[in-house]
């Protein structure tokens, strides 16, 4: 997946994205409100994370990075509501893997739910503006598993 930072000038670049759907999602303001999990942008001179709460939206969206763990290798999201972020920017680190508590969406029965999954950056373009990520998110309801379902 590619995203590009809110920062760069041009109009309709994915730079958010919804976890739920698994579709990119074009912001063209940074308080624009809808269903995302994550945007892009560029603080400081470096690439971040940035949930809905950093923007003052309301909504359920946390994030915790995990530095110096391989992505298979992190199978469940941790309990302490605490050690997530909710309304600050992340950081992105190739180095590390980010664990997502998504926006409330509708599980396979249609009930309203939030779903746990982890992100790993792939490479950073600071140049461009730009991140590339694998990810995995839960299709079970408020399941904390974060390996992929047989």
């Amino acid at each position: 997946m590619l995203l590009y930072s809110l920062a760069r000038p041009e109009l309709n670049l994915p730079s958010g994205y919804d976890f739920v759907d698994r579709r990119e999602i074009e912001i063209q303001q940074p308080g624009a409100t809808g269903l995302w999990d994550l945007l892009v942008d560029t603080q400081d001179g470096q690439l971040v994370f940035v949930p809905p709460g950093a923007l003052g939206i309301d909504s359920e969206v946390m994030i915790l990075p995990i530095p110096d763990m391989a992505f298979d290798d992190l199978l469940t999201a941790p309990e302490d509501s605490t050690l997530y972020t909710r309304d600050q920017p992340v950081s992105i680190e190739t180095s590390s893997v980010y664990v997502l508590r998504t926006h409330e969406g509708p599980s396979r029965f249609g009930v309203p739910c939030v779903f746990w999954g982890k992100i790993q950056p792939t490479e950073i373009d600071l140049a461009l503006e730009t991140v590339q990520f694998i990810y995995d998110v839960s299709i079970l309801c408020d399941d904390r598993g974060l390996v992929p379902e047989d």
